[in-house]
């Protein structure tokens, strides 16, 4: 089993799944009793009711992952291995963040679905879809890009040159000039980061009402 390309698999398919599950986690997880609480407190209170469910899910669904990979005898350092999924569990949980940001903000199921997997989507695959449009952006956005962009992201934690592989060297323009994939650190922390900002905002569109 060719462990490279299960683990780009599963970063392309968290596109899907991880927003829809943080919508789904946000319509089920309702607001806890305000009377007496800071709007402070119940902000953080908020945040933490819907980000733990979250959690929860998010670890088993990457442990699930994880277990796959040693399962099916993929080869991969061990080291690696543990980094690829901690992206991979970062950026889901930034997504599904994202996705129960929509919940809230949506008053429609279906609308709110279409939006976080939509935006998700886009966030995935546009940079591979981009074509010449690359060849003029400045190094700082595009670093930025790549960064932002889960597949990407898990595919330099996992030690794969992603724009050298065989489909990508022909289409893509990134495989002909340099690039600086996004470091583990940086784009771990920026997951993380994004999740605790949205959940916070999902939090606020609950005490804001």
């Amino acid at each position: 089993m060719n462990a490279s390309l299960l683990v780009l698999a599963e970063a392309a398919l968290l596109a899907v799944w991880a927003p829809l599950l943080g919508l789904f986690t946000a319509m089920r997880v309702w607001p806890g009793q305000t009377a007496g609480r800071s709007p402070a407190v119940e902000l953080v209170s908020g945040a933490w009711r819907l980000g733990r469910p979250l959690l929860v899910r998010i670890s088993l669904i990457t442990g699930l992952s994880a277990a796959a990979v040693v399962t099916l005898r993929a080869t991969m350092v061990p080291g690696v291995w543990l980094q690829s999924h901690a992206i991979l569990w970062s950026a889901a949980l930034a997504l599904a963040a994202f996705g129960a940001l929509c919940g809230r903000m949506s008053r429609e199921p279906l609308d709110a679905a279409a939006c976080a997997v939509g935006l998700a989507l886009l966030t995935a695959f546009a940079l591979f879809a981009a074509g010449p449009v690359l060849d003029s952006i400045p190094a700082g956005l595009l670093h930025a890009a790549l960064a932002a962009n889960p597949i990407v992201a898990t595919a330099a934690a996992a030690s794969i040159d992603i724009f050298r592989m065989d489909l990508l060297y022909q289409l893509s323009p990134l495989a002909h000039r340099q690039v600086d994939y996004p470091s583990f650190t940086a784009a771990f922390g920026a997951y993380v980061s994004v999740a605790v900002v949205l959940l916070f905002l999902s939090a606020r569109q609950v005490t804001s009402r």
